[in-house]
């Protein structure tokens, strides 16, 4: 899965070169909205290359693609012999499918909320029908509060 973020110019790294079968080579990007079914083609600009990944600018600024709406994409990578080649029944075939995330803007990936709880000890905690005089103990434990009612007993117990 890609992440991406519009208005940006985003690194994105692929392992294509394990289904490439053609030299020189350039990879034609397809890709295509989930809920519209728009479909989105560019050659992003290849930074890198080895042995392990491929990395490639997608630029969603404002000179770059116009990936609109936000939200999942799915995408697929075309290997072609022709640098300037938008059309995926002119490339040498399809190598590589996935889904992409467009996220808008300077949205977080994830929020953060941080809860503070009364039992930053760690306490157990037993509840107890006090009204039926169940008991329950817990392993280990020597010592039960809930609301006024105590118990108290020994590891012998």
């Amino acid at each position: 899965m890609l992440y991406v973020k519009d208005g940006i110019v985003n690194p994105v790294s692929l392992t294509l070169r394990e289904n490439t079968t053609i030299s020189p080579v350039y990879y034609l990007f397809e890709f295509q909205n989930d809920f519209t079914k728009d479909k989105v083609y560019d050659l992003p600009t290849m930074v890198s290359s080895n042995s392990r990944y491929t990395e490639f600018n997608i630029d969603l600024g404002e000179n770059g693609l116009d990936i609109s709406p936000s939200g999942w994409w799915s995408y697929k990578v075309y290997q072609q012999t022709s640098p300037t080649n938008l059309d995926p029944l002119l490339s040498q075939g399809l190598i590589e499918r996935g889904k992409l995330l467009v996220a808008e803007g300077d949205e977080k990936e994830v929020e953060t909320i941080k809860y503070v709880s009364d039992n930053e000890n760690n306490s157990n905690y037993v509840f107890v029908d006090i009204e039926s005089g169940f008991e329950r103990k817990i392993w280990g434990q020597t010592h039960v509060k809930f609301g006024e009612a105590e118990w108290i007993w020994s590891q012998s117990e």
